[in-house]
């Protein structure tokens, strides 16, 4: 099993795509699922925060859901 090291709460995408090794299409995948069965992302670590237009991801979160 990899460990990852996390030093900030929540990351861009980019950033989150540089740390764990995802394709960004299966990200897509995966997040057009959890929309698709009526939830919003953040059950797999999507973090949306008013006035800002860049969605953030938690990482952990994102882990977890993969596994």
């Amino acid at each position: 099993m990899t460990t990852f090291t996390f030093n900030k709460l929540w990351y861009s995408l980019d950033e989150l795509l540089e740390i764990i090794p995802i394709k960004r299409t299966t990200l897509y995948v995966f997040h057009r699922e959890e929309i698709e069965a009526g939830r919003d992302g953040s059950d797999m670590g999507k973090v949306k925060i008013r006035g800002m237009k860049t969605t953030l991801w938690c990482p952990l979160k994102l882990l977890e859901y993969i596994n």
